[in-house]
């Protein structure tokens, strides 16, 4: 009885290693596939973390923008720290070709990219203002802009994703490391992207 458990143990064990070397051959095989995608050109800025390029709609990565209907406190008044938000990300495009790139898209099919104008990360730049948070990226530039009160950090207010859930909007999730590689991992044997954000 032992002898033949382990003989198909050591069966198992070979068909598992089979399988998992054909998993691997056929990420390998789509790899090329899920290529890096730049966008560049004239752009639209829809929102504090979202792009329009050449009719591709862009979500700069790593960040949570506040909404546009969004308002945040400071000094015992309300004020509208979306539209502060969608002005920052405005002022950094502006005057200066926009590039960004790639791998996955949203469920809204949105390229989650990192963004540059004139050599400058608009992704940093936007947390680092204080108009965005760090959403699975960027944990140095929003503890500065903590630190230096920047932006909305000069007053109070409720994180992006906190003021979508209280308005009953979906909810995007973190776009830490290892929500990169799940979303890699679905657009390898998918061909789409696997962020639900």
């Amino acid at each position: 009885m032992p002898l033949r458990r382990s003989r198909l143990r050591g069966i198992l064990d070979w068909v598992l290693v089979a399988v998992l070397f054909g998993l691997c051959a056929l990420m390998v095989a789509r790899l090329d596939e899920v290529s890096l995608r730049n966008v560049a050109g004239a752009v639209r800025v829809v929102d504090g973390d979202t792009l329009e390029i050449a009719g591709q709609r862009v979500r700069l990565s790593g960040i949570d923008a506040f909404e546009r209907d969004q308002s945040c406190r400071r000094d015992n008044a309300d004020y509208a720290c979306g539209l502060e938000a969608h002005r920052a990300l405005a002022a950094l495009a502006r005057d200066g070709g926009v590039s960004c790139a790639g791998r996955t898209v949203d469920r809204w099919g949105r390229l989650l990219a990192v963004c540059e104008a004139r050599g400058r990360d608009l992704n940093a730049l936007m947390v680092e203002s204080g108009w965005a948070l760090a959403w699975g990226g960027y944990d140095g530039e929003e503890q500065s802009a903590r630190l230096a009160r920047r932006g909305a950090w000069g007053g109070e207010f409720a994180t992006p994703a906190d003021w979508r859930a209280g308005r009953g909007e979906p909810a995007e999730p973190r776009q830490d490391w290892l929500r990169r590689v799940i979303d890699l991992i679905v657009q390898l044997f998918t061909g789409r992207g696997g962020e639900d954000g």
